[in-house]
């Protein structure tokens, strides 16, 4: 897993407001969103990171304004670091529609190549005579 630190102050800044905007998503910040942005403020550390969502308190983001927000960070490698911790936040409590679609436009403004996770196999689908993969 890539490092936040391996981001430029802008781009983190970027990822939080993007953060931001994926937790209000579903409207509930769970216990396991918590531990993610705890373990953010560790990695970042905590008196950059407070100023950092402290400052971004006033960046309310629409998913319309996605492409805007995102434009600001041009470095693939950086991109694919905030797509690939944004995910992690997404999936901690079971991805929301309003999540995925967040993830989706955001990785559509990056043009990211997305491996999507290999889907289980449904053994009683098969028994059923059912599709064998269930989406």
């Amino acid at each position: 897993m890539s490092s936040l630190t391996e981001l430029s102050t802008p781009e983190q800044e970027v990822f939080v407001v993007l953060l931001k905007m994926l937790i209000r998503a579903d409207g509930r910040l769970s216990d396991e969103e918590l531990d993610h942005l705890d373990s953010f403020m560790n990695e970042i550390g905590e008196e950059a990171w407070r100023a950092m969502f402290d400052s971004s308190r006033t960046a309310h983001v629409h998913v319309d304004q996605l492409s805007q927000v995102a434009d600001r960070v041009s470095r693939p490698h950086a991109q694919s670091v905030i797509h690939e911790r944004l995910s992690r936040v997404a999936t901690a409590d079971g991805l929301s529609p309003e999540e995925a679609a967040i993830l989706n436009a955001l990785a559509g403004v990056w043009a990211l190549e997305l491996v999507p996770p290999p889907r289980r196999h449904r053994r009683s689908s098969l028994l059923r005579g059912g599709p064998i993969y269930k989406a």
